[in-house]
């Protein structure tokens, strides 16, 4: 028979096993993004355990612009167009250049991850998809590059400047953890499919707001001394008496 000690241990064990396997699966837990399937809307499915949801058209200012902004590729739908490239901006003074295009992108493996560090020098930051229709109509075909923002960046065919300001990602702010944000972007014009899952990705060290630069304050120029004084009529003195032993 097993002495009462032992069968005492066991029991106390067993509690603390149970109650750390309730509290696990108790404990919420937010969506993940590469969970979205075919039909998700992204802005609905990105979601923190407070319910908190994704901002349609959300800006990226620097939040340290000691540290660099890192771009994290997550997923992109199947269904999103072929000849497809991600671009990054270094403020509206900027120049869109290329993070990573279709050759770059069949180079990873389905499901892989893969991060870029940008050195932005501006305050605030932009991220784009470009796709290229060849199945609209032929005064629609072309290239249109959609931005994150408001959409005042994006770029279309001259031929049509349809959605042209309109914003074509959603961003959700703080995902997971301070100063990171997930964007989902939107590929279809005129939002047919609405989906917002065709390029997922986050951003580090960016935030919603433009961070508050405190004033520099004016320089007060120094007072002297009166020690200073002292020392500079003592000077003159000296080479005041110099000056007439010379002449003498």
């Amino acid at each position: 028979m097993m002495p009462k000690f032992k069968r005492i241990a066991l029991a106390v064990s067993a509690g603390v096993f149970l109650a750390a396997t309730s509290m696990a699966h108790a404990a919420p837990k937010p969506e993940d993004p590469l969970r979205l399937n075919k039909g998700d809307k992204f802005k609905e499915t990105a979601i923190d355990e407070n319910g908190n949801k994704a901002v349609l058209g959300g800006s990226l200012f620097v939040s340290d612009p000691s540290k660099p902004v890192v771009f994290t590729f997550i997923a992109d739908d199947d269904l999103f167009h072929n000849d497809k490239t991600y671009y990054w901006r270094d403020g509206l003074d900027g120049e869109w250049q290329v993070l990573f295009d279709e050759d770059k992108f069949r180079s990873y493996k389905k499901g892989t991850t893969f991060s870029e560090t940008l050195n932005a020098t501006s305050d605030e930051v932009f991220f784009a998809i470009s796709v290229n229709y060849t199945t609209l109509k032929k005064a629609e075909r072309g290239v249109y590059l959609w931005s994150t923002g408001n959409g005042s960046l994006n770029e279309t065919p001259s031929s049509f400047g349809g959605d042209k300001n309109a914003a074509h990602s959603y961003v959700f702010y703080d995902y997971h953890a301070e100063n990171v944000a997930l964007i989902g972007f939107e590929d279809t014009r005129r939002f047919i499919a609405d989906d917002w899952d065709d390029a997922i990705f986050t951003v580090s060290n960016v935030q919603g707001i433009r961070p508050v630069v405190p004033p520099t304050p004016p320089i007060t120029p120094s007072v002297p001394e009166p020690e200073t004084y002292a020392m500079l009529l003592a000077g003159l003195g000296l080479i005041g008496a110099m000056a007439r032993r010379r002449r003498t």
